[in-house]
């Protein structure tokens, strides 16, 4: 609401002109003073948008209390009665910024003409500040999508000039110089967790916290579960650069252990002296972090200690050969020997680049998917999703396996029973410790199956129907029951507080304490 201000050593003055106007029809609120030291005492702490002060009063005059108050809050508008001999005044007035005179004996409709005029002019600025705040908090809240998207535009682009890539920064709200840059690229090591935005920023904070104490930087979402940090570096010695930033990521990393229960692998690129050399930076970051297929997850893998690298072992597909036909010719337990050896062939290639790697591995999946027939069974989509969150020979296996698994044993009675028997304990014991594997063990599943089967059944991934219904007894308990918000969390299988905040307000918009 406007707020007026008014201040007469005069006890007649102010109650006359707080009682003759219906301040309350104009949707004004009115404090008035007898003093201006005491009204200098609320203003500094409650500023109104406008004051309309006496000239002539002891202790402090109408002058010195607007030259202190404008001091510090120099939007308050400040309106002087005046005396006919106090014209002397004016032009020390007008210096100070005040808006208007007035003169005694007051006309009260000059005086509620001036005050409309002021609350007019008043409500329009507010109009305007909040539309700028709004409009600061929509950017805020895109700048992590502009990020993105420039992220994935820049790879195709051509390499930039350090002017363009100041510019990008800027225009990104990124503290970054555009020059000796140091790109770190990370993957989140998923596990149980199935909420990747808060996983991503909770991971990102504590990154930016300790990589930040040594060198400015950024972060940007290059994926679900991949960050990329930009750094800028000081040092002219790259040997001692990479190793400094290595010692950072790796207590990041540790960090994150410790507090989210988590890791990740991090590539850690060539430093970019030069703003055209940043993307190629990059490019080399992400590529000696798949090394993770072969060194497993929570790896730091600087990109100066991998610069020798092979060609994919054109051997290989002599033993993929042997795993399709004898998994055409049913012969199962040939199938598992030829996996085996497959995946010993794959470990050996810890020098080949582990992208062209990552192609020929799902270009196999893929065929024994259309050459064992699994589409009769299996949607593609869920095969390659599957393969998505495959990051280490292990995991590899472990997909392989369950497809043909999978395409072996699809449909009979008890992978359906298996499934369903999930289901069923999910719904019954949702506050439990529940993860994949442990679900796979209790139906004698490999996780893998269990993972497409439960897709393929229910048309919704495991981790998500988990979450779904945990979500859903919150919301029964916080409503049906006095139980506090801890215990809450507790009842539905999160140990983390704040994690179940987070993960109640994405899924329903408000805090658990507002859902009562």
């Amino acid at each position: 609401m406007f707020e007026l201000v008014l201040i007469d050593d005069k006890r007649e003055v102010v109650e006359g002109l707080s009682r003759a106007i219906d301040w309350k029809a104009m949707q004004v609120s009115v404090h008035g003073f007898f003093s201006a030291s005491e009204a200098m005492a609320y203003c500094m702490e409650h500023p109104p948008a406008l004051v309309i002060t006496d000239i002539c009063m002891p202790v402090m005059s109408g002058m010195e209390f607007t030259k202190s108050l404008r001091a510090v809050h120099p939007e308050v508008r400040v309106v002087l009665l005046t005396g006919y001999d106090d014209f002397t005044y004016a032009r020390e007035g007008i210096r100070l910024g005040v808006v208007e005179y007035l003169s005694k004996p007051v006309d009260l409709d000059e005086v509620q003409s001036l005050v409309a005029k002021e609350k007019a002019c008043w409500e329009e600025q507010q109009a305007e500040r909040e539309k700028q705040v709004a409009e600061s908090a929509r950017y805020r809240r895109g700048l992590p999508t502009l990020r993105s998207q420039w992220l994935k535009n820049a790879r195709s682009a051509q390499p930039p000039t350090r002017e363009r890539l100041q510019k990008d920064f800027a225009g990104m709200d990124l503290p970054l110089q555009a020059e000796r840059l140091l790109p770190v690229a990370v993957r989140i090591c998923q596990g149980e967790k199935s909420d990747t935005d808060l996983m991503r920023y909770a991971v990102e904070n504590i990154g930016c916290e300790i990589i930040g104490a040594q060198f400015p930087c950024a972060a940007i979402a290059a994926g679900d579960t991949e960050l990329l940090v930009l750094a800028n570096y000081t040092s002219s010695s790259l040997l001692e650069t990479t190793y400094k930033m290595t010692q950072c990521v790796r207590q990041w990393r540790d960090a994150c252990k410790e507090n989210l229960h988590l890791t990740f692998t991090a590539g850690i690129g060539m430093p970019a002296a030069r703003a055209e050399e940043l993307f190629p930076a990059i490019a080399g970051a992400e590529r000696v972090r798949e090394r993770e297929m072969f060194l497993g997850e929570g790896s730091v893998l600087p990109a100066m200690d991998w610069q020798h690298v092979e060609a994919v072992d054109p051997a290989l597909p002599a033993v993929q050969e042997e795993i399709l036909k004898a998994l055409l010719q049913k012969r199962y337990d040939r199938t598992a020997d030829a996996v085996e050896t497959y995946i010993r062939a794959l470990r050996s290639r810890e020098n080949a680049d582990p992208l062209q790697l990552r192609e020929q591995m799902l270009a196999f999946l893929l065929r024994i998917y259309h050459e064992g027939r699994a589409e009769r069974c299996l949607h593609v989509e869920t095969l390659i999703d599957q393969f998505g969150q495959v990051h280490t020979i292990d995991q590899y296996r472990e997909q392989l396996l369950g497809l043909i698994s999978y395409i072996t044993g699809s449909r009979d009675e008890g992978g359906a029973t298996g499934v369903a028997e999930v289901k069923h304990y999910i719904d019954e014991h949702y506050s439990e410790e529940i993860t994949l594997k442990t679900m796979s063990e209790l139906v004698h599943l490999s996780p893998a199956y269990l993972s497409y089967a439960f897709k393929e059944e229910f048309d919704i991934n495991f981790n998500d129907y988990l979450t779904a219904v945990r979500i859903e007894q919150a919301k029964h308990l916080l409503t049906q029951t006095d139980l506090k918000v801890y215990e809450v969390c507790a009842k539905v299988g999160y140990k983390d507080k704040k994690y179940f905040t987070d993960l109640f307000k994405k899924h329903t918009g408000m805090l658990p304490r507002d859902w009562k």
